[in-house]
């Protein structure tokens, strides 16, 4: 292991000077642009070979089971050209109450299959037996399925993944305090190929998907949902953005387009139901547009339905 020198971007970004801070959103473009040029036609991990050592299947998110993994423990990959593709690690299927065995963790070979793992918890095509718990990941998909044929990226082609970091917080990226430039990225244990408009997420300080689309509190959080946002800070993701779609077109497109599947995407990751129901009534209300596209379902009816399952 490497030492890494900085200081992680939580702990100093508000200390920077507005110069600073624009190095570092200058250096995060110019990383995120090169991780995302890499591509594969399968979603999963890296593996450096043919074993599932506890170091490619981190478990560190997990207070439900500690034991180490088995370099013979039952997994699939796939060889993708200079890539050996292995089970997808997430924090979804690490901190369940049943840990998701590898073997159920892909790699996956179509988008599609890939979100039914997250709905049901690893099995693709295999819904709960509890309705009250399917229904809400079954609808969320039915949604998925009006919206992803409207995704107008012509290159967020299905068959087509991109490597992300997929866990870039802003405490896993090291800053220098001196100067703003970015020294590091740690914590890559979930790091992958994923759909192209999950992969072009942005770090947490410069992530606007709330404020554009999935907000709890969007009603009255200011003009375009920018609640609290001062003019250097509007300025500053201008920047960011500016810097982004400089280096890589496709990865800012899929980022500014790709926000409403991620709400899907983000919602199907819920390990309780009833949340997706409480996110669904303002994402109907205010985000549909029932003009150019029927909403799949009685949404109204659907919670009254729920609510006498809940009953009983």
């Amino acid at each position: 292991m490497d030492y890494v020198p900085g200081k992680r971007f939580v702990d100093c970004f508000e200390e920077l000077t507005y110069d600073q801070k624009n190095k570092a959103a200058t250096d995060l473009a110019l990383i995120m642009s090169e991780i995302f040029s890499f591509t594969s036609s399968h979603c999963g991990s890296l593996l450096r070979d043919q074993s599932l050592a506890s170091h490619q299947r981190s478990r560190r998110y997990s207070d439900h089971d500690l034991r180490p993994i088995s370099t013979k423990e039952s997994h699939s990959e796939v060889s993708d050209g200079s890539f050996l593709i292995g089970p997808v690690n997430d924090i979804t299927f690490l901190e369940h109450k049943k840990i998701m065995p590898p073997a159920k963790c892909g790699p996956f070979g179509t988008e599609r299959q890939f979100l039914e793992a997250f709905a049901y918890l690893g099995s693709p095509g295999t819904r709960p037996t509890d309705e009250y718990t399917r229904s809400a990941f079954e609808k969320l998909l039915e949604v998925y399925e009006v919206v992803r044929p409207e995704y107008p990226v012509s290159k967020g082609d299905l068959a087509t993944f991109h490597f992300a970091h997929a866990d870039l917080s802003v405490a896993n990226v090291l800053l220098d305090p001196d100067t703003g430039a970015v020294t590091g990225i740690i914590d890559w244990e979930m790091a992958g190929f994923r759909p192209a408009w999950l992969a072009a997420a942005y770090p947490t300080w410069f992530d606007d998907d709330s404020c554009r689309f999935v907000m709890e509190d969007h009603q009255d959080s200011g003009p375009n949902g920018y609640g609290d946002e001062t003019e250097d800070d509007a300025q500053l993701r201008q920047h960011f953005n500016t810097e982004m779609e400089a280096r890589n077109r496709y990865l800012f497109l899929h980022n500014g387009q790709g926000v409403e599947l991620r709400a899907i995407f983000y919602n199907l990751c819920n390990e309780f139901p009833g949340i997706v129901e409480t996110w669904f009534e303002p994402y109907e209300m205010y985000h549909w547009d029932a003009d150019t596209r029927p909403f799949p379902f009685d949404l109204m009816q659907w919670i009254e339905d729920r609510y006498r399952l809940w009953e009983e």
